[in-house]
């Protein structure tokens, strides 16, 4: 889901987010409190360290953007497979 890539505070400079962006990603509701708290999110990206890490950035930003915190962590703590899903069956 490419949408969810602007929860990555490293790609979000190189992304042209508005408010279309919030709109498809699943969760978000489009109110103003959500559209405050990612242009305040782009802002902040500016300044984040490159070795913080993702969820670490998330988690130490819950308390100021706590609804894109909340479907951040959501999204980003889904496992990556790059395998099909029929591969990765077990069969006997």
């Amino acid at each position: 889901m490419k949408a969810v890539r602007v929860f990555d505070f490293k790609q979000i400079q190189l992304l042209t987010c508005d408010d279309s962006t919030l709109k498809v990603i699943p969760g978000l509701n489009d109110d103003i409190n959500v559209k405050s708290q990612f242009a305040g999110y782009k802002a902040a990206a500016i300044n984040v360290p490159a070795e913080t890490s993702l969820p670490a950035f998330w988690f130490a930003c819950r308390d100021r953007f706590p609804q894109l915190s909340s479907i951040a962590l959501r999204y980003l703590s889904v496992p990556t497979n790059s395998v099909d899903a029929e591969r990765s069956v077990y069969k006997r």
